[in-house]
């Protein structure tokens, strides 16, 4: 079984992780396609000039060079940029809102200079109305896909609000007041960090802000009647959706666009000296203003959630959990000379025609090379065509789950592996089902 190492960069995606990879996105696409969302597939770039605009420095992934303005591309950090360019393009005359979701690349910096990490992200938008419902649903949808997968119990999502720009400048100028005397206790990094942005102090570790932070101003006392009333019908919708959040005053996202409820869900890892850790796997909120900073006239009503799925395929990998293979091997037909593969080649394409999944060992391997593949694909029968064989237009037949080998005519092989199989463990889908050809004439 193998793992993403944790900050690699770039990294592939193969064998059981591919499977729980896949798995992963099926259910995602499951969920969202109940409740309205279709998929939208968008750029994995963003114009650098917009990028600028919306992003904090530290998110804007590149850049291009001096003497070829004319690039102006960075790497996609996250998908608000390119979801609301591909709404404002072609969904503006669309019944409003717009539901849409993503499975695609994104990128982020690593903490401390070690570079550009790619992981996949499962976005998903409610665009073009503001309405508590939408971001209850929305949350919702992430909380039965953890569910579902396995991980009830062992994840947490804490909800906060950064309302209106008033709002939130009423509060950020009494926040500042109150640590205007007390930056003696932050460090030089700190200090820099809390004048770029104020609400980063809630990241601070020192435990002297930690212990002033419970005292300091809360955002909640300077919510409007409209704004506490948005997020106290979210928080009813979440209850009749049967959502559990817990409220966190210290959680205001990392995005200056941000107005409105803002959520994180953390999973829980059980470490190996019994103690117990939080990592942040999902966020989303409102992200209204976005629109106005990027040069729109107006604001565009907006609701986004995004979930890490490298993060949750690693946890869930980590706490043994399996898939069944659907597409375990059936039949696997080990060839040696070109007689015998001439043979194989044939029978190989009937038992895919009745149904069976079988696999053909192509190449020249040896004979104790594709048994040992026959058994890592968890085969049920192998059948050996060797130059004696070929020429006696017979197999050698082993049934691995039972232990048993026998020799069987080649002309009577695909109806003893059907008969054995039994025609339920049959297999004829297709995807070419679905596809509609009309007569022309």
């Amino acid at each position: 079984m193998t793992v993403k190492p944790e900050h690699l960069g770039r990294f592939d995606i193969f064998g059981e992780q591919q499977r729980f990879f896949t798995f992963f996105k099926k259910i995602f696409r499951h969920e969202f396609r109940k409740n309205g969302f279709t998929r939208l597939t968008t750029s994995v770039f963003d114009t650098e000039e917009e990028s600028r605009m919306a992003y904090p420095d530290g998110l804007v992934m590149g850049g291009c060079p001096a003497d070829r303005p004319e690039y102006g591309y960075v790497l996609k950090s996250h998908g608000y940029l390119t979801m609301l360019r591909a709404y404002c393009a072609h969904m503006r005359a669309e019944p409003q809102p717009v539901y849409h979701y993503t499975l695609e690349p994104q990128f982020r910096y690593l903490a401390n200079g070690r570079g550009i990490d790619q992981y996949w992200a499962l976005n998903a938008y409610a665009i073009g109305e503001a309405d508590p419902i939408l971001d209850a649903t929305l949350l919702s949808v992430y909380s039965v896909i953890l569910d579902d997968v396995g991980l009830a119990g062992r994840y947490r999502i804490s909800l906060n609000s950064r309302w209106n720009t008033k709002e939130q400048e009423r509060y950020i100028q009494e926040l500042v007041a109150f640590f205007d005397n007390k930056r003696h206790l932050m460090t030089d990094s700190e200090r820099v960090r809390f004048q770029e942005n104020p609400l980063d102090i809630f990241s601070f570790e020192s435990p002297d802000i930690r212990e002033l932070l419970m005292v300091a101003p809360k955002i909640a006392d300077f919510l409007k009647k409209d704004s506490k009333e948005y997020l106290a019908n979210m928080r009813e919708y979440l209850g009749i959706l049967g959502v559990e959040t817990v409220a966190d005053d210290a959680y205001y996202a990392d995005m200056p666009f941000f107005t409105g409820p803002v959520w994180k869900i953390e999973l829980r890892t059980d470490e190996e000296d019994g103690s117990t850790s939080w990592r942040m796997v999902g966020s989303g909120g409102r992200f209204d203003d976005l629109a106005r900073r990027v040069g729109q006239s107006k604001a565009v009503p907006a609701v986004w959630g995004e979930l890490d799925s490298d993060a949750v395929l690693h946890e869930l990998m980590k706490i043994g959990t399996r898939l069944r293979n659907k597409d375990k091997i059936q039949l696997y037909l080990i060839q040696l000379g070109d007689e015998a593969k001439k043979l194989a080649v044939g029978l190989n394409r009937e038992a895919q025609k009745r149904g069976v999944n079988s696999l053909l060992s192509l190449g020249v391997p040896s004979l104790k090379m594709q048994m040992k593949k026959a058994t890592d694909l968890n085969t049920r029968f192998v059948a050996v065509i060797g130059i004696m064989e070929a020429k006696n237009k017979v197999c050698q037949l082993k049934d691995l789950v039972h232990g048993t080998q026998e020799e069987v005519p080649l002309a009577e092989l695909i109806d003893t592996i059907v008969e054995r199989l039994g025609t339920e463990n049959l297999d004829f889908f297709h995807p070419i089902k679905d596809l509609i050809i009309e007569n022309q004439l």
